[in-house]
Protein backbone atom coordinates (compact mmCIF):
# COMPACT_ATOMS: atom_id res chain seq x y z
CA UNK A 1 0.00 0.00 0.00
CA UNK A 2 1.69 3.31 -0.55
CA UNK A 3 2.12 6.13 2.14
CA UNK A 4 0.56 8.38 0.32
CA UNK A 5 -3.15 6.77 0.81
CA UNK A 6 -2.57 6.79 4.62
CA UNK A 7 -5.50 7.23 6.72
CA UNK A 8 -5.10 10.86 7.56
CA UNK A 9 -4.02 9.82 11.55
CA UNK A 10 -0.48 9.15 13.05
CA UNK A 11 -1.37 5.57 14.60
CA UNK A 12 -3.23 4.55 11.31
CA UNK A 13 0.10 6.07 9.36
CA UNK A 14 2.04 4.01 11.67
CA UNK A 15 0.22 0.73 11.24
CA UNK A 16 0.03 1.32 7.30
CA UNK A 17 3.93 1.76 7.26
CA UNK A 18 4.38 -1.51 9.20
CA UNK A 19 1.83 -2.82 6.57
CA UNK A 20 4.22 -1.87 3.68
CA UNK A 21 7.24 -3.52 5.74
CA UNK A 22 5.35 -6.55 5.95
CA UNK A 23 4.97 -6.57 2.42
CA UNK A 24 8.33 -6.22 1.37
CA UNK A 25 9.19 -9.53 4.13
CA UNK A 26 6.34 -11.62 1.84
CA UNK A 27 7.56 -10.50 -1.41
CA UNK A 28 4.83 -11.31 -4.64
CA UNK A 29 7.27 -13.30 -6.60
CA UNK A 30 6.94 -16.37 -4.26
CA UNK A 31 3.02 -15.77 -3.86
CA UNK A 32 2.11 -19.70 -4.31
CA UNK A 33 5.42 -20.57 -2.56
CA UNK A 34 3.99 -18.49 0.57
CA UNK A 35 0.55 -19.61 0.17
CA UNK A 36 1.47 -22.86 1.77
CA UNK A 37 2.77 -20.80 4.58
CA UNK A 38 -0.12 -19.05 5.57
CA UNK A 39 -4.01 -19.17 5.63
CA UNK A 40 -5.96 -17.57 2.68
CA UNK A 41 -9.38 -16.65 2.55
CA UNK A 42 -11.85 -16.39 -0.33
CA UNK A 43 -12.45 -12.68 -1.84
CA UNK A 44 -16.27 -13.72 -1.72
CA UNK A 45 -16.24 -14.62 2.10
CA UNK A 46 -15.12 -10.88 3.61
CA UNK A 47 -18.15 -8.67 4.59
CA UNK A 48 -18.59 -6.38 6.71
CA UNK A 49 -21.09 -5.16 8.66
CA UNK A 50 -22.36 -2.43 10.67
CA UNK A 51 -24.29 -1.87 13.47
CA UNK A 52 -27.46 -1.30 11.92
CA UNK A 53 -26.91 -4.60 10.22
CA UNK A 54 -26.03 -3.17 6.75
CA UNK A 55 -23.61 -5.57 4.91
CA UNK A 56 -20.69 -4.37 2.33
CA UNK A 57 -18.67 -7.02 0.69
CA UNK A 58 -16.06 -4.94 -0.93
CA UNK A 59 -18.25 -4.09 -3.96
CA UNK A 60 -18.25 -1.00 -5.71
CA UNK A 61 -18.39 2.27 -4.31
CA UNK A 62 -22.43 2.44 -4.85
CA UNK A 63 -22.63 -0.33 -3.11
CA UNK A 64 -20.66 0.88 -0.49
CA UNK A 65 -23.33 3.71 -0.05
CA UNK A 66 -25.56 2.05 0.05
CA UNK A 67 -24.89 -0.19 2.84
CA UNK A 68 -23.41 1.87 4.79
CA UNK A 69 -25.12 5.51 3.67
CA UNK A 70 -23.44 8.51 2.05
CA UNK A 71 -20.69 10.09 2.95
CA UNK A 72 -18.20 12.85 2.53
CA UNK A 73 -15.75 11.86 -0.46
CA UNK A 74 -11.81 13.12 -0.86
CA UNK A 75 -11.27 13.26 -4.18
CA UNK A 76 -7.33 13.40 -4.94
CA UNK A 77 -4.75 12.10 -7.88
CA UNK A 78 -3.07 9.24 -7.58
CA UNK A 79 0.08 9.42 -8.52
CA UNK A 80 1.27 5.30 -7.63
CA UNK A 81 -1.94 3.60 -9.49
CA UNK A 82 -2.72 6.71 -12.03
CA UNK A 83 -5.98 8.42 -12.44
CA UNK A 84 -8.06 9.59 -9.02
CA UNK A 85 -8.60 8.41 -6.08
CA UNK A 86 -11.92 8.39 -3.98
CA UNK A 87 -11.78 8.15 0.31
CA UNK A 88 -14.66 7.48 2.04
CA UNK A 89 -15.16 7.78 5.25
CA UNK A 90 -17.43 6.50 7.88
CA UNK A 91 -17.18 6.18 11.87
CA UNK A 92 -14.65 3.77 12.03
CA UNK A 93 -14.25 2.66 8.29
CA UNK A 94 -12.20 4.28 5.56
CA UNK A 95 -12.47 2.95 2.06
CA UNK A 96 -10.57 3.84 -0.54
CA UNK A 97 -10.86 2.90 -4.70
CA UNK A 98 -8.69 4.11 -7.34
CA UNK A 99 -11.16 4.71 -9.89
CA UNK A 100 -14.08 2.72 -9.47
CA UNK A 101 -11.58 -0.28 -8.40
CA UNK A 102 -11.87 -1.50 -4.98
CA UNK A 103 -8.69 -0.86 -3.34
CA UNK A 104 -8.46 -1.30 0.43
CA UNK A 105 -10.54 -0.90 3.61
CA UNK A 106 -9.57 -0.42 7.00
CA UNK A 107 -11.94 -1.19 10.07
CA UNK A 108 -10.86 0.91 13.47
CA UNK A 109 -14.02 0.62 15.07
CA UNK A 110 -15.70 -2.19 16.70
CA UNK A 111 -19.02 -0.66 15.88
CA UNK A 112 -18.03 -2.86 12.70
CA UNK A 113 -17.74 -6.46 12.70
CA UNK A 114 -15.35 -8.18 9.68
CA UNK A 115 -16.63 -11.58 8.56
CA UNK A 116 -13.64 -13.66 7.49
CA UNK A 117 -14.89 -17.16 6.09
CA UNK A 118 -17.95 -17.20 8.19
CA UNK A 119 -16.04 -16.13 11.62
CA UNK A 120 -16.98 -12.60 12.78
CA UNK A 121 -13.85 -10.40 14.38
CA UNK A 122 -13.88 -6.78 15.44
CA UNK A 123 -11.55 -4.27 16.99
CA UNK A 124 -11.20 -5.29 20.84
CA UNK A 125 -11.15 -8.88 20.21
CA UNK A 126 -8.87 -11.00 21.80
CA UNK A 127 -6.32 -12.96 19.22
CA UNK A 128 -7.43 -16.46 20.61
CA UNK A 129 -10.11 -16.95 17.50
CA UNK A 130 -7.76 -15.54 15.31
CA UNK A 131 -5.28 -18.45 16.66
CA UNK A 132 -7.44 -21.02 16.37
CA UNK A 133 -9.46 -20.10 12.75
CA UNK A 134 -5.78 -19.09 11.07
CA UNK A 135 -3.50 -21.32 12.90
CA UNK A 136 -0.52 -20.67 10.39
CA UNK A 137 -1.26 -16.93 9.66
CA UNK A 138 -0.84 -16.31 13.60
CA UNK A 139 2.20 -18.70 14.13
CA UNK A 140 3.72 -16.51 11.02
CA UNK A 141 2.49 -13.37 12.68
CA UNK A 142 4.98 -10.81 12.80
CA UNK A 143 6.54 -9.10 16.06
CA UNK A 144 7.93 -5.81 13.90
CA UNK A 145 7.77 -4.13 17.41
CA UNK A 146 7.12 -4.73 21.31
CA UNK A 147 3.24 -3.14 20.98
CA UNK A 148 1.89 -4.48 17.52
CA UNK A 149 1.94 -7.70 16.05
CA UNK A 150 0.53 -8.25 12.66
CA UNK A 151 -1.11 -11.07 10.68
CA UNK A 152 -1.14 -11.59 7.21
CA UNK A 153 -4.27 -13.45 5.40
CA UNK A 154 -3.88 -13.82 1.72
CA UNK A 155 -6.63 -13.63 -0.55
CA UNK A 156 -7.45 -15.82 -3.44
CA UNK A 157 -9.69 -16.29 -5.87
CA UNK A 158 -10.88 -19.79 -6.33
CA UNK A 159 -7.66 -21.47 -5.84
CA UNK A 160 -5.86 -18.35 -7.18
CA UNK A 161 -3.83 -16.31 -4.51
CA UNK A 162 -3.79 -12.77 -5.04
CA UNK A 163 -1.67 -9.91 -4.45
CA UNK A 164 -4.68 -8.81 -2.05
CA UNK A 165 -4.66 -9.63 1.83
CA UNK A 166 -6.17 -9.27 5.11
CA UNK A 167 -4.10 -7.63 7.51
CA UNK A 168 -4.61 -7.81 11.72
CA UNK A 169 -3.19 -5.73 13.67
CA UNK A 170 -3.00 -6.69 17.37
CA UNK A 171 -1.42 -4.87 20.76
CA UNK A 172 0.75 -5.69 22.98
CA UNK A 173 -2.60 -7.13 24.69
CA UNK A 174 -3.12 -9.47 22.08
CA UNK A 175 -6.13 -7.52 21.33
CA UNK A 176 -7.23 -6.44 18.04
CA UNK A 177 -6.75 -2.83 16.85
CA UNK A 178 -6.89 -2.96 13.24
CA UNK A 179 -8.14 -4.64 10.40
CA UNK A 180 -7.11 -3.81 6.71
CA UNK A 181 -8.15 -5.48 3.59
CA UNK A 182 -7.00 -4.81 0.43
CA UNK A 183 -4.66 -5.01 -2.98
CA UNK A 184 -1.20 -4.84 -2.01
CA UNK A 185 0.55 -2.42 -4.57
CA UNK A 186 3.93 -2.19 -3.42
Amino acid sequence: MPIGKCFFNYKSMLTNILILLISFLYPKDNQQQKSEKFDTIEYKSIHIKNVHNAVYSLGTAVQLQQAFGKTKVLKQKDEMLGGYGYTYKFDGVTVYFNEKEFEYLGVTNAKYQVSLNGEVFKIGDSDAKLKKVFPLAYAERSNETDHIRILRIQIRQGKTVTDAAVVITLNAKGAITEIWIGNDNS
